[in-house]
């Protein structure tokens, strides 16, 4: 069985994990190992920030999956291969959006209404 498909002039590389397939249109001229390598880290990591991955964490949480694809995919081409690094920067922004929304439950809009007219002149 192989996770191959030719289409056109691009290929299509597919894996399957535990009832959920990703799977990625490629050029004709990447190399099909390397992909199915990179899916391998990306479920690693969506595996790593959910716990247990599954189909219910994707639909719900959009968009931290395509956070995570950002981290690794820039302009198309695959830029980070560290699950370290990918993971300290998910924990990054979490941390800030955490504090984020602290900061909005304890002072309300009165401090966003200071950020932009006070501070930057907005308003």
């Amino acid at each position: 069985m192989t996770n191959f498909l030719e289409f056109r002039n691009h290929k299509i590389v597919y894996r399957r994990y535990a009832g959920l397939f990703f799977s990625l249109c490629v050029d004709h001229e990447d190399n099909e190992l390397s992909i199915l390598e990179f899916i391998h880290l990306f479920v690693e990591v969506l595996d790593q920030y959910f716990g247990s991955v599954c189909e219910l964490d994707l639909v719900f949480n959009f968009h931290k999956v395509y956070q995570i694809l950002d981290e690794m995919v820039i302009g198309g081409e695959i830029m980070e291969t560290s699950k370290v690094y990918v993971n300290r920067a998910l924990k990054i922004c979490d941390y800030y959006a955490w504090e984020n929304k602290s900061i909005k439950y304890i002072f309300g809009n009165q401090i966003l209404k200071f950020i932009f007219e006070g501070f930057w002149g907005f308003g």
